[in-house]
């Protein structure tokens, strides 16, 4: 496996090079959007390889919903622990790796304390969580995720992570939630991150549980 996420991981590099080569030439050739090519069986790429085990392949990107106070975070914080540690999250095997914990509404003392809870809750070294798991605590510092893609990908470049945890995506969104522009144009930020570091980006949103029509 190691083998697979390595020759994945040079992948990334080269097409995130190759990418910043040819944005100039592809804004002006074709809008900046990707040109129509024919679907060719015959040459499929391989897949990325599982960073969770039948959930989620390296470089995708998954949402975590449920109405407040779920479990959200809860379950963020244990699949950082996973991956950091190779265990396991909901049964689910998951690949050791390292990960960028990005916070927007814990403060450092609190957050720190329910990590090391769900460690020792998991029996998990807390060397190897130190050696596997970075923070950025946004607190009061948040800005929407299209201005802050481009720091993200700065600051994390060259760090391996294999997984980006965004907590929750509400302090990164700009504008309402229930609209589609805005909407798009987060998971546009999402996805700019996700491509510029080759990595999985995780991110958690609240939704009401349901809406009672009279």
């Amino acid at each position: 496996m190691s083998e697979v996420v390595d020759a994945w991981e040079d992948e990334a590099r080269r097409a995130g090079e190759l990418a910043g080569d040819m944005s100039q030439e592809a804004e002006r050739e074709e809008g900046g959007l990707p040109p129509i090519v024919p679907l060719d069986l015959a040459d499929v790429p391989p897949l990325r390889p599982e960073l969770i085990e039948g959930v989620l392949r390296q470089g995708h990107v998954m949402m975590l919903g449920g109405p407040s106070k779920a479990g959200k975070t809860q379950s963020l914080v244990e699949l950082a622990v996973a991956i950091a540690a190779g265990g396991t999250w909901f049964g689910l095997r998951c690949e050791k790796g390292r990960v960028l914990y990005i916070d927007g509404e814990t403060d450092p003392a609190s957050f720190a304390h329910r990590f090391r809870g769900v460690a020792d809750r998991l029996a998990a070294d807390h060397a190897c969580v130190k050696a596997s798991v970075d923070v950025w605590i946004l607190r009061g510092k948040s800005r929407p995720l299209g201005e802050l893609a481009g720091q993200i990908a700065d600051r994390a470049s060259g760090k391996g992570y294999n997984a980006v945890i965004l907590d929750p995506a509400y302090p990164f969104m700009d504008g309402d939630e229930n609209s589609a522009g805005d909407v798009r144009s987060f998971c546009n930020a999402i996805t700019e991150v996700s491509d510029r570091l080759g990595c999985s980006v995780i991110y958690d949103h609240h939704h009401f549980p349901g809406v009672r029509h009279a």
